[in-house]
């Protein structure tokens, strides 16, 4: 699947990008108790989108890799669309 097709909602999702950009780490609390949480920016040649990186996989993803992402899904947030991967999804670097 390519990034400009992708839509609110969507799930079960396996797609490719390269990382252009990284936000800064933020702490939260959750239910689960205390994260780390970053937003990478990936694209593709349809578009570009947000990524929501958890904990262990912000320190593995960095600028200029290129990455495969199984079992994602799609939400809209603050107007604009994020790529989050689920509990059973898989990040790897390419």
């Amino acid at each position: 699947m390519k990034i400009g097709d992708l839509k609110a909602g969507m799930r079960d999702i396996v797609i490719k990008g390269k990382v252009v950009g990284k936000l800064p780490v933020k702490n939260v609390n959750t239910i689960n108790g205390p994260a780390k949480v970053a937003k990478v920016i990936i694209e593709d040649e349809s578009g570009i989108i947000l990524l929501n990186l958890w904990n262990e996989d912000i320190e593995k993803v960095h600028i200029g890799d290129y990455l495969s992402i199984k079992k994602a899904y799609v939400i809209k947030y603050r107007g604009q669309l994020q790529l989050n991967v689920s509990r059973r999804g898989k990040i790897e670097i390419l």
